[in-house]
């Protein structure tokens, strides 16, 4: 009967009996002999043929996490490397009309109404949807266009706060290394546009330090500052602790310290406020 096979005692005692009956016969490569049921042969040494399948299980979980760690490690790359070759192209392209046209005939007239009121522009005598889609692309070449050239570096997005180093910051501002703050030039007809007015769009400079109070405050202040600069205003901060010497540079005397500079091939000071500001204040600062 095999109805105590599912008994773990009796099916324990079936396998004994098995064994016992039928003895395993392994030959010993070294003298000839034979060990029986998987016993140690001569000397007490374990058969050759023994196999440790937890530490082969363990290996092969061990090789499967290594090559899981190498895939993720290589698909992070590839995603890099693919982020990296669009924001070139992004800097280095020119503005794709028709796509963006095929990109915003796709969405709806709400949020073309939408996306329009957020640049500023007024929709209301719009009646046709392919007119909103028109008067949104060409907003969007005009951002396009203003941005292209927006960084010197390349460091620097509009509407974002970048925290940058002394070699990005001089780079943007135009300055040489051994540059000083109040010996930059004013800005003359070698650095500037057709029309008088500065090549770059302004900076905005907010010098700070990581234990200072005020300085924290006006991290979600400046964020949102930047955000309605778009590509009007560079802005970025530097960290006094790091650069003391070009914050030394810059006459800060207390912190956070907030300069405008202008546009020009070598840019100079227009004015600073030290101090905390909110949103609304960083405005009226930049554009008064």
């Amino acid at each position: 009967s095999y109805a105590d096979c599912f008994d773990r005692d009796s099916l324990t005692k079936r396998l004994e009996e098995a064994r016992e009956s039928n003895p395993i016969v392994a030959e010993d490569g070294h003298d000839g002999k034979e060990t029986e049921g998987g016993g140690k042969g001569e000397e007490g040494k374990e058969p050759e043929s023994t196999i440790d399948v937890a530490e082969t299980a363990r290996g092969a979980s061990g090789d499967g996490q290594n090559d899981a760690e190498q895939s993720t490690s290589s698909n992070t790359s590839k995603t890099t490397s693919t982020t990296t070759e669009t924001k070139t192209q992004s800097q280095t392209q020119d503005f794709d009309r028709q796509t963006t046209l095929q990109n915003l005939r796709t969405l709806k007239i709400k949020d073309l109404r939408t996306q329009l009121s957020q640049n500023n522009v007024r929709w209301g005598n719009i009646i046709e949807k392919e007119e909103l889609v028109q008067a949104l692309c060409n907003v969007m070449e005009q951002k396009f266009e203003a941005s292209k050239n927006f960084s010197r570096s390349g460091e620097i997005m509009p509407g974002k706060v970048t925290d940058v180093d002394d070699a990005v910051l001089l780079r943007e501002l135009g300055w040489r290394p051994s540059g000083n703050a109040r010996d930059a030039p004013a800005v003359d007809a070698a650095n500037t546009g057709e029309k008088g007015t500065p090549q770059h769009a302004p900076i905005l400079l907010d010098v700070y330090a990581t234990w200072c109070g005020p300085c924290q405050f006006l991290v979600p202040q400046l964020q949102s500052a930047a955000e309605e600069f778009g590509p009007d205003v560079r802005v970025m901060k530097l960290d006094s602790d790091k650069y003391p010497g070009l914050a030394g540079q810059l006459k800060v005397a207390g912190l956070p310290t907030l300069i405008l500079f202008d546009g020009g091939e070598e840019s100079r000071e227009l004015k600073r406020m030290e101090g905390a500001l909110t949103k609304d204040g960083i405005v009226e600062f930049v554009k008064k």
